[in-house]
């Protein structure tokens, strides 16, 4: 039975999507799927949060710090290595996409536990959604829930394409009317909020 940590929400949510919910030992500080309930918390952000009250830090202050940090090669978030370690997992979900989304690549190698796979998602596109399912659920041992999460996908990308339509006598004004289909919200390297 693997044991995943996800560093990246997105990470849950495909974890979940491919039935291994019940596998994650940790996630990240900005995950909310449901599955993740009372895990472990494994990453933060040297930016501190915003609050009820608003944000902890003037918009012009925070451009600083992450200009700052990419500048340096540094990420903007922190891995509890000690946490990650102490949970063992044998697969951990990272990112290499956008150094200032979650824990960058870079970081990630090195955080995690010896032994474990590191599992980059690179999506920047469909197919790139598609590889990332794939590979996940080959690294978790069940190629078959990937090729049905990617079915589920594509299905959902065919139905959609077909439920845009100009309301009936209009059209000109710009107006369309769009039905959101019952499809899972997949996203490319971060999730919809």
């Amino acid at each position: 039975m693997p044991r995943i940590a996800s560093l990246i929400p997105s990470g849950t949510d495909l974890t979940a999507a491919l039935g291994f919910a019940d596998c994650l030992v940790g996630v990240s500080h900005e995950c909310d799927h449901p599955d993740a309930g009372d895990l472990p918390v494994l990453t933060s952000s040297f930016i501190p949060p915003a609050t009820v009250d608003g944000p902890s830090l003037a918009p012009a202050e925070i451009d600083r710090l992450v200009c700052e940090s990419v500048q340096a090669g540094e990420s903007l978030y922190i891995t509890d290595r000690a946490l990650l370690h102490g949970l063992a997992p044998n697969i951990v979900v990272s990112q290499d996409v956008c150094d200032v989304c979650a824990v960058n690549a870079d970081s990630a190698a090195c955080d995690i536990p010896p032994g474990a796979e590191l599992v980059w998602l690179t999506a920047i596109s469909i197919d790139g959604l598609v590889a990332d399912i794939t590979m996940l659920a080959a690294s978790l041992g069940a190629p078959d829930r990937g090729e049905a999460v990617v079915a589920e996908v594509r299905s959902g990308l065919a139905l959609s394409r077909g439920v845009a339509a100009v309301p009936e006598g209009g059209g000109n004004r710009g107006d369309a009317g769009v039905e959101r289909p019952a499809v899972p919200r997949w996203t490319l390297g971060a999730r919809a909020r």
